[in-house]
């Protein structure tokens, strides 16, 4: 702890004398000093506070920009590119009938979509190996398939997360229009104008006159 500003004073006058030395200075002069000093350390330390401070907002900002990228990559990935080895199958009872579902995560949230029964599954199997989007698969008949023997048939189980993969690129892509098309609103309520208003009231006024001419030789 820091003695007392007269104590330190008075100790340099002391101490200098004890040396002979020739600080040709009164305590005024030094509490001048001091004080300036003092100040100046103040300052400095405020703007060290201020800098601290920013660069905590910019690391806070950088984080949520940092995930903010990664959900969009993930996004991006899924909506144009989706991949099907993340992908979980299981089989569900809904009502009387059993369907085969699938899950993923995005976002850090489970999904989940229907896939289809047995035969739905393998006639959709049959049209994606005509068009040659699927090769090498034997199709079997539907009313023989168990969810046991389905899982041992590992092309069978490749090409259903596959259908899957589409599934899900279908989901998050009518999710982001869902998204994209509510921002478009917002954004178009924000900049109407009443130029924009005026232009749609002629548009209504040129489809009355149109009506009115039509009813006139119509009816």
């Amino acid at each position: 702890m820091m003695k007392s500003l007269s104590n330190l004073i008075k100790n340099i006058l002391i101490n200098n004398k004890l040396i002979n030395g020739r600080l040709n200075m009164s305590i005024s002069d030094i509490q001048m000093l001091f004080k300036s000093k003092q100040k100046i350390n103040i300052k400095l330390q405020n703007e060290l506070e201020k800098e601290e401070k920013k660069i905590k907002e910019a690391l806070f900002k950088i984080k949520n920009i940092k995930l903010d990228l990664r959900k969009n990559q993930e996004t991006l990935q899924k909506a144009f590119d989706p991949p099907y080895d993340n992908i979980s199958l299981l089989h569900k009872k809904v009502g009387k009938n059993k369907y085969v579902k699938a899950r993923f995560y995005w976002h850090g949230q489970q999904r989940e979509v229907q896939i289809g029964s047995f035969k739905i599954i393998l006639s959709i199997v049959k049209e994606m190996v005509k068009v040659g989007y699927l090769k090498n698969i034997d199709i079997v008949k539907p009313d023989k398939l168990t969810w046991k023997k389905f899982n041992h048939n590992n092309r069978l189980v490749m090409a259903t997360k596959q259908i899957a993969a589409l599934k899900f690129q279908e989901y998050v892509l009518r999710k982001i229009l869902n998204e994209n098309n509510e921002n478009n609103i917002d954004g178009k309520k924000e900049i109407l104008t009443s130029f924009a208003i005026e232009e749609k009231l002629n548009k209504i006024d040129e489809k009355y006159d149109w009506y009115e001419k039509w009813r006139e030789g119509n009816l």
